[in-house]
């Protein structure tokens, strides 16, 4: 009796078991087919024909390309800048998902992909949407990111909000003249400091014919003053509606001309400096365009005489060879540096 009531007790624990195992490897295979997916298709970059930027609480930012080029079309109708829309072309083109952050809508706002801390980024071909998505925050080691009408929210490799978090003067095109000061014959300068005509003497500057001379000329300076001239970059863009009297372009009181080898001529017009002091407007006598360019290069544009003579070398630092301390007139060099390059549309 006692064995047969063993008997029975182990088979109800096996039966048991086998229960508990089937259930188990059951809700595992549920979840296994439950489990989400994280899939996203990136357009080819030689897809996309029209780009739409929208930032929080900011005007949305529309590029369009035109035969082969780009061009901005709100919140202005202007020349795009080729690297800045370069740079958000190749990464759209690139999207590579590394995992699922959320899958739930009350995650949106805390990852930063919902509509108030997203940037919301279209791309389409032609009339074809290739790509609708919600750029969010940065978070290990990548960007979150939800599609359009989906609560998923993906990661995805690499840190590149900043691509696209841009005011619109980022995206335009900054350069005010692109030459190549090695196709210029002739320079002339006119501003309040005086006036300045120099020719190309083989592969240097000289004076031009009737000049007064200028006491330890260097052909350098003047080859300084045609590189900033021939490779110009912007810092701002004037608003349409600013008046000639504010910007100083009605009469300019700089000017400055640069002969080509084929006789072409370009001329650089400076006007007065913004409200702030730290630029100046500056236009070509071709476009319409008015620039902000910074007041290190405006300055360079209207030189004085002793501007053009041979610059003594910088003194050596306080110690001697190997000193540890920088000199004034260093300091203002090297933040002399870092202005242009600014200006050039770099980084310091």
């Amino acid at each position: 009796m006692n064995s047969s009531r063993i008997f029975i007790a182990l088979a109800v624990l096996v039966g048991l078991g086998v229960a508990v195992t089937t259930t188990m490897r059951s809700r595992e295979s549920k979840k296994t087919v439950e489990a989400p997916k994280a899939t996203l298709t990136s357009p080819k970059k030689d897809e996309i024909t029209e780009l739409s930027i929208a930032r929080p609480n900011q005007a949305v930012i529309t590029l369009k390309k035109q035969v082969d080029k780009w061009r901005m079309t709100s919140p202005v109708d202007a020349e795009a800048g080729q690297a800045s829309v370069d740079s958000a072309l190749d990464r759209l083109s690139d999207l590579k998902v590394t995992g699922i952050a959320a899958t739930k809508k009350e995650n949106h706002a805390r990852l930063e992909v919902d509509s108030e801390h997203a940037i919301h980024v279209i791309a389409k071909g032609g009339d074809k949407t290739l790509l609708d998505v919600f750029l969010g925050a940065a978070k290990s080691g990548g960007t979150m990111l939800r599609a359009e009408g989906d609560e998923q929210v993906l990661i995805v490799k690499g840190s590149f909000r900043y691509v696209f978090d841009k005011e619109p003067k980022e995206f335009r095109k900054r350069e005010v003249t692109e030459l190549d000061s090695a196709e210029l014959t002739n320079i002339a300068v006119t501003s309040p400091k005086g006036s300045f005509k120099f020719v190309k003497d083989g592969e240097a500057w000289a004076q031009a014919p009737g000049e007064k001379k200028i006491d330890k000329f260097d052909h350098a300076q003047a080859q300084s003053l045609a590189s900033t001239a021939s490779n110009l970059h912007a810092q701002d863009f004037c608003t349409p509606d600013e008046p000639p009297d504010v910007t100083g372009l009605g009469a300019a009181q700089g000017k400055v001309l640069l002969t080509k080898k084929d006789g072409s001529v370009v001329e650089l017009l400076i006007g007065k400096p913004t409200a702030k002091g730290d630029d100046y407007f500056v236009k070509t006598s071709e476009g319409e365009v008015i620039y902000k360019v910074a007041k290190f290069s405006a300055e360079r544009l209207m030189p004085d005489a002793k501007f053009f003579e041979k610059q003594p070398p910088p003194p050596a630092p306080p110690g001697g060879p190997g000193g540890q301390g920088i000199s004034p007139e260093m300091m203002e060099q090297i933040q002399r540096q870092i202005q242009a390059q600014q200006a050039a549309g770099g980084h310091p």
